[in-house]
């Protein structure tokens, strides 16, 4: 089964705490939020135009590289954002959206023990973070490990209970372990709030 595209939502991209370099100039301040207005906009190439321009004159802040990142993962341009995400790591290693975002674009590359050591590190920073659960879980699910995966599928959704994907992969990993009834409960439950998304335009 395919694992489909997750991604933070854009008002949420890179919450990571991590104050500015002090004495920051202010162009660069303006560029970073005006990045973030670009994202919440959907207009990623501008963001990255703008993020890079923080970047310029701020080159050792680590959120600069994963907002950037953020921005070339949406556009599919993951070794772009592999190259941003990791910039931001080694800069920063606690940043746990640069190993989320990382991770994913790992996953769409089909490189699935990357993403999975990236998930577990997010995870060992944020035990809590939805988006690196369900990620672990569908790579769970690939390996066949239907218990790790059932089990983070279900912490994903009681974090996170508006992500549709997650149904649709706790689905697979109940039917796998014999769980007809449950597995049926929740495609019904994936198909529903698919429907719905679909209607809202989402």
């Amino acid at each position: 089964m395919t694992q489909p595209v997750v991604t933070q939502p854009i008002d949420q991209i890179a919450p990571d705490a991590e104050a500015p370099p002090a004495g920051t100039p202010k162009p660069a301040a303006a560029a970073f939020e005006r990045g973030r207005d670009l994202m919440k906009q959907r207009q990623f190439a501008e963001a990255v135009q703008a993020f890079t321009k923080a970047a310029d004159i701020r080159p050792n802040w680590g959120l600069d590289y994963v907002n950037r990142g953020s921005a070339y993962q949406h556009m599919e341009q993951f070794d772009a954002a592999i190259r941003d995400y990791t910039r931001a790591i080694l800069l920063n290693p606690k940043l746990v959206n640069a190993y989320v975002g990382r991770a994913q674009c790992y996953v769409q590359q089909k490189r699935d023990n990357a993403a999975f050591d990236d998930f577990n590190q997010a995870l060992a920073l944020k035990p809590d973070d939805a988006v690196a659960l369900h990620g672990r879980a569908w790579i769970y699910l690939r390996r066949k490990a239907y218990h790790k995966s059932l089990a983070d599928f279900n912490e994903s959704i009681r974090l996170s209970p508006d992500n549709v994907p997650a149904y649709r992969g706790r689905a697979a990993a109940r039917r796998a372990l014999g769980d007809s009834q449950g597995a049926q409960s929740d495609q019904q439950t994936y198909e529903r709030m698919s429907a719905r998304k679909s209607e809202k335009g989402g």
